[in-house]
């Protein structure tokens, strides 16, 4: 059923349904319009009860298929309201994506000027401590210059 609805689109489907439907109508049309002419003819007395057994299994055929049509009918109806159903599911689902898209995208602008601060800040504190143990004490113990290449590695 999915592969039909995949196949063809919903229009296709009523289109293909209300063709049957009128073909079915006509051939009833039909079929009454050549009883009648065959009564007309007097050819009516000629026919068997064979003839007429078929007749009568032909207007059988005929309302099986018409009450098929109509049970396709109401299950195309059906069909089309879950298709419908689906469509708003979908766009709701493509709204809540579209939406968190965007909130990504903001996320990632964030996160950009957060690291782009967070540089700028390793840059001036590196400067600072290069100032303050270069100039002032003008000299620097292992463990202030390991943090300091430390910081310089992160801000690489």
């Amino acid at each position: 059923m999915i592969d039909l609805l995949e196949k063809y689109s919903i229009t296709d489907i009523i289109i293909f349904l209300v063709f049957l439907a009128l073909a079915a109508k006509e051939l009833i049309t039909f079929i009454e319009w050549s009883k009648s002419k065959i009564r007309e003819a007097g050819l009516e007395a000629t026919m068997d009860k064979r003839e007429e057994e078929k007749l009568d299994g032909y207007d059988e055929a005929i309302r099986k298929n018409n009450s098929r049509i109509v049970n396709l009918e109401k299950e195309l109806e059906s069909l089309s309201e879950e298709v419908t159903k689906l469509e708003k599911d979908f766009n709701e689902h493509l709204d809540e994506t579209k939406e968190i898209k965007d909130s990504l995208s903001r996320l990632n602008t964030n996160i950009s000027l957060l690291l782009e601060s967070n540089r700028d800040i390793i840059k001036t504190t590196l400067t600072e401590k290069h100032h303050y143990y270069c100039y002032s004490k003008k000299w620097i113990d292992d463990y202030s210059l390991e943090c300091c290449e430390k910081l310089f590695q992160h801000y690489k």
